[in-house]
């Protein structure tokens, strides 16, 4: 199969789970939602888990990606890794998954999990994870722009970028944001998005 094809299966897979989780949790949240929840939310007693999610959530905030995004796209003219098309093509896929959590949360209208202290300010609604969205997409697009197929800095990157997204994830779940639902339907985006972009971009130069 080639790399289009690929692509074009897990963009249909992530369509799958993300339409699945949106219905299933449309009348109330999955039992492993509130275990999740109530297994990793720091609200409850604070100190040094709360301090560090507050600060490892904004890894998935535009805030950081996007001047990250474009300190790291500026540089390309040196690095001679990537055409300018294939590059702002991708540009274009992590506008929309900025686009994506502005449209879907409204859309879908989740409420966010019941707290007694949430320890982030959790404006609009709970599906998908907006943060999820973002650090998978930015992750993946960084990844196929700076590392070259099969090669050992490519397979670095990959773990890097799955602790990293990890990481998010237990961020907005410690800080009572976000339901694990969402944070499985935003990851499903994400890697939807890359697929998308892997699929549709610029043949290289």
């Amino acid at each position: 199969m080639t790399h289009r094809g690929t692509a074009a299966v897990v963009a249909a897979l992530c369509l799958l789970v993300v339409v699945v989780l949106g219905v299933v949790t449309a009348d109330a949240p999955l039992g492993v939602d509130r275990t999740v929840g109530d297994a990793l939310f720091a609200g409850r007693s604070g100190g040094l888990d709360a301090e560090v999610a507050d600060v490892v959530t904004w890894l998935g905030s535009v805030y950081l990606l996007v001047p990250l995004l474009v300190l790291l796209v500026a540089v390309l003219p040196w690095t001679r890794l990537s055409p300018w098309p294939r590059v702002t093509w991708f540009l274009v896929v992590f506008g929309l998954a900025v686009l994506s959590r502005i449209v879907l949360q409204p859309l879908v209208g989740r409420e966010r999990p019941p707290t007694d202290t949430v320890l982030s300010d959790g404006p609009g609604g709970s599906f998908p994870s907006g943060h999820m969205v973002q650090v998978v997409a930015a992750a993946g697009l960084l990844l196929l722009v700076y590392t070259r197929p099969r090669s050992a800095a490519r397979r670095t990157a990959v773990v890097v970028a799955t602790l990293v997204a990890l990481t998010v994830a237990w961020s907005r779940l410690a800080l009572g944001v976000h339901w694990f639902s969402d944070i499985v339907a935003g990851t499903a985006i994400g890697l939807f998005l890359v697929a998308l972009a892997v699929g549709t971009e610029p043949k290289r130069g």
